[in-house]
């Protein structure tokens, strides 16, 4: 599983004692790594919430919706950026929808524009 890396944001984690581990809002782990004094959290590509979890349908209908403007929804933009291009966009959602319906070269997030 490929990640994005965070650019320098709020970010709500605290400590689980019942898993001994770090944990977002959701309760789920997070993968945090220190790196000369600041830390790094990586989250899937294409998971809208931020979760340490695959994208399922619901990160795809999430991002459908944030880019009709939907009211009140809010997507974790570095993971949705599925094609590199640093813009989220209706190409960013193909290429979600494809990697969900395991399509031939849509296996592995992100997928790069063709340079």
């Amino acid at each position: 599983m490929r990640c994005a890396a965070l650019s320098p944001q709020d970010i709500k984690i605290s400590y689980s004692y019942e898993k001994f581990d770090i944990v977002d809002v959701n309760n789920e782990e997070v993968f945090i790594a220190p790196i000369a004094g600041f830390v790094e959290v990586a989250i899937p590509y294409g998971n809208m919430l931020g979760e340490f979890a695959p994208p399922t349908s619901q990160d795809s209908v999430m991002l459908t919706r944030f880019l009709a403007n939907w009211p009140n929804i809010v997507i974790f933009k570095p993971a949705a950026d599925l094609d590199k291009d640093n813009n989220v966009t209706p190409r960013d959602s193909l290429i979600l929808r494809r990697h969900l319906a395991e399509w031939e070269g849509y296996k592995t997030l992100p997928i790069p524009i063709n340079p």
